[in-house]
């Protein structure tokens, strides 16, 4: 039996939020730019008109992946990353020395500027997720939270996860070329730099899916945390500018070739965008593994 008009608009809202990691329409009118939420309405709509159709069955809606926050929901990639971050930072903070021991940090993977000449490449994605005292993990989180939850809703869990490895590893190669002798690197933040400039990149990139307006409102806002991103680098010491500023490049190159994952695109972009991304993470996976091949 077809649900009746109102049971369907609550399912429809319901099932449509969640896709999108949202609790309510209030905080979609809230987190979203007014196309954003246009285009969720309209989803709303067709949702509904498939539930009341004689011939389409009803279905249970699940509760949408992710984990709570103080911050909000995080949705799941981002989750496991932040749960990544967390466990790393806890082996490194039960060595002797804690995470801010050089030795601990170089046998967990930082980077120097014989990583590549000694042909250790393994440290260029291990670095990703080492962190170097409380302060250093705490602010990167905060940071991931916002940013990773935005660009996987964008992007999707596929799409936003090669870019945060590719721009990592990326954001790592610059650090090692540019790092003086005996100088190590280490943190997430090349790689959520990254995803911040996929962000600045992506709003221009995809600015017929957002509508201009919203794009701009966009570019805006990420081109703002860039720029104090950068000052922070250059006046607080030990912060490796190189990492980031080869990170946020290498996610906006990506941002250029990976768009938003968004219906309205054709159905062969989005299938030479997902081939592309499987091919990054997994090749980002072949590079962190060698550590574990014989030498």
């Amino acid at each position: 039996m077809p649900l009746t008009d109102e049971s369907a608009r609550v399912r429809a809202t319901t099932f449509v939020l969640q896709r999108y990691h949202l609790s309510d329409l209030a905080e979609a009118e809230q987190k979203l730019t007014p196309t954003q939420l246009q285009g969720v309405l309209r989803e709303i709509d067709e949702v509904q008109a498939a539930l009341v159709a004689p011939t389409t069955p009803s279905r249970p809606v699940a509760e949408g992946p992710g984990i709570d926050t103080p911050l909000g929901r995080v949705p799941p990639v981002t989750a496991l990353l932040l749960v990544a971050i967390w466990a790393v930072f806890a082996l490194e903070s039960l060595q002797p020395g804690g995470s801010t021991n050089q030795d601990v940090l170089r046998t967990f993977g930082a980077v120097a500027s014989d990583t590549l000449s000694s042909g250790q490449y393994w440290r260029l994605l291990a670095t990703c997720f080492l962190h170097i005292g409380l302060l250093h993990i705490v602010s990167n989180a905060i940071a991931l939270i916002w940013l990773g939850s935005l660009a996987e809703r964008l992007y999707g869990p596929l799409r936003y996860l090669a870019i945060y490895l590719a721009a990592g590893i990326g954001g790592s190669i610059v650090a090692v070329l540019t790092s003086p002798p005996d100088q190590i690197s280490a943190g997430a933040s090349g790689a959520i730099m990254g995803v911040l400039g996929a962000m600045l990149a992506g709003s221009w990139r995809n600015r017929r899916i957002t509508g201009a307006a919203a794009g701009r409102q966009l570019f805006s806002g990420m081109a703002t945390v860039l720029v104090i991103n950068l000052v922070i680098g250059f006046t607080v010491p030990n912060i490796s500018n190189a990492a980031h500023l080869g990170g946020a490049a290498a996610g906006a190159l990506l941002a250029l070739l990976i768009p938003y994952r968004s219906p309205r695109y054709p159905r062969r972009d989005a299938i030479t965008a997902n081939v592309l991304c499987t091919v990054l993470i997994v090749a980002a996976l072949f590079l962190g593994a060698t550590s574990l091949l014989p030498h």
